[in-house]
């Protein structure tokens, strides 16, 4: 059984979830102390002029504009489907395609959920590249994980 990493160690070269379109956000930081915890979604394009990502928050439906530093990415366990902040998570260390919250979670899905047979590990690091203030994971391609054993 693949081991665990916490999400923000899992790719050395990202220290921070890449925002787009459709990504599941937490708010923080925000002037308006109401709106800090809510959660909602990325709806659109980010904002360049404005420097700004457009969400729409849960239950309401309303509209913010907020800037990336007000946003913490979240993610879902893959087996129970808990939502938490990304980097509170943890990776499969094998295929890093996977979250969980515990080793309890990890357990369940390897031996009853498939993720045994379908876990493969990554023969490439994934690096980032500055794209202006967002920086994209590509595959570098090195072989680095390959060569490590």
């Amino acid at each position: 059984m693949a081991a665990l990493v916490s999400s923000t160690t899992a790719l050395p070269h990202a220290e921070r979830p890449v925002l787009r379109e459709g990504c599941r956000v937490e708010l923080t930081g925000l002037s308006r102390e109401n709106l800090n915890g809510l959660r909602g979604s990325i709806n659109g394009s980010y904002i360049v002029d404005r420097e700004r990502w457009p969400v729409t928050v849960d239950g309401t439906g309303g509209e913010l504009s907020c800037k990336p530093t007000n946003l913490q990415g979240l993610a879902s366990c893959t087996h129970c489907g808990t939502e938490k902040a990304v980097g509170s998570l943890k990776k499969c260390t094998r295929c890093r395609a996977v979250h969980y919250c515990n080793g309890g979670c990890q357990r369940a899905h390897w031996k009853r959920g498939g993720h045994k047979q379908v876990c493969r590990e990554q023969f490439a690091c994934t690096i980032c590249l500055d794209n202006d203030a967002f920086p994209l994971p590509i595959q570098c391609g090195c072989g680095c994980r390959d060569a490590a054993g």
